[in-house]
């Protein structure tokens, strides 16, 4: 009876582990081309688990992983910008009540970069869009590093167990027309299963 027990009680822990391990997004990035009548598009595909993941960066924008985790995006013609998607394991959902927006306005210092100084009170925006029927929240926020003005965007994107952050950072000249590019690619992201390929005889 002990033994049966003990079996049983392996096998919920294991159960929930396996519970616990989740599908990590592989940032590293796959060139491809998307089609529609007749107009070529260059995209980027990554994994996510059994499943693909396809985007399609700022016309000009060059693409490199820093790690399985991380995208940087580096727009043509500018410096002093930095644009990165991540991706972070989580402890649960992103929940967007009071507490939680207060908490993003409380912590956003935490965000910059190191010796940054917070100019104005960060705006916070839940929901600005659905990316791919997730919900999300922008922090926005103007700081100060090295006697330069800056401006910083973080989208956070709620996977569940996960979350996507789409960064922004620039001289605040340029923000406007860098996160309008940026924006707008967000709504390229897509998830799709994985098609496999049945091979016939002849």
């Amino acid at each position: 009876m002990v033994s049966g027990v003990r079996t049983v009680a392996v096998v919920a822990v294991l159960g929930l582990a396996v519970g616990l391990v989740q599908a990590e997004i592989n940032l590293t990035p796959q060139y491809s081309v998307r089609e529609l009548e007749g107009c070529k598009f260059p995209q980027l595909e990554f994994r996510d688990g059994a499943k693909k993941i396809t985007y399609e960066p700022p016309p000009g924008w060059q693409a490199m992983a820093r790690d399985s985790q991380t995208l940087a995006l580096t727009p043509a013609g500018k410096d002093m910008v930095s644009a990165k998607i991540k991706f972070f394991p989580t402890q649960g959902r992103l929940v967007l009540d009071e507490a939680q927006l207060q908490h993003f306005k409380d912590t956003a210092d935490q965000l910059l970069p190191a010796e940054s100084r917070i100019m104005t009170e960060p705006t916070i925006t839940p929901n600005p869009l659905l990316l791919n029927g997730h919900p999300t929240c922008e922090i926005d926020i103007y700081f100060v590093l090295h006697s330069q003005r800056f401006r910083m965007s973080v989208l956070f994107v709620d996977l569940g167990e996960s979350q996507l952050r789409f960064s922004l950072i620039s001289r605040a000249g340029d923000f406007e027309e860098l996160h309008k590019a940026f924006r707008a690619s967000w709504y390229s992201w897509q998830w799709a299963e994985v098609t496999k390929r049945v091979m016939s005889d002849h």
